[in-house]
């Protein structure tokens, strides 16, 4: 998240657009001279994934990573 709080930075004072993701919004509303307008169309929703090479399945970090990752998602809602 950190690298997309910089953008308003780039776009105030200018004629430019950006489009950010609604929680990232009011941060960088709240941080640039930037005025925030809802989308003219239905946005795709984001999907985030991870993949990687089987042969890297008994990888140590990479058996530590994915298990973060499974931990993580474990308390995800379902969609």
């Amino acid at each position: 998240m950190e690298s997309f709080l910089a953008i308003g930075q780039f776009v105030a004072g200018t004629r430019r657009l950006e489009m950010v993701h609604e929680s990232i919004a009011a941060s960088i509303e709240g941080s640039a001279a930037v005025r925030r307008f809802e989308l003219p169309f239905d946005a795709t929703p984001v999907s985030n994934a991870i993949w990687w090479h089987p042969i890297h399945d008994h990888d140590v970090e990479h058996e530590w990573m994915r298990g973060l990752f499974i931990e993580a998602a474990a308390g995800l809602p379902r969609v």
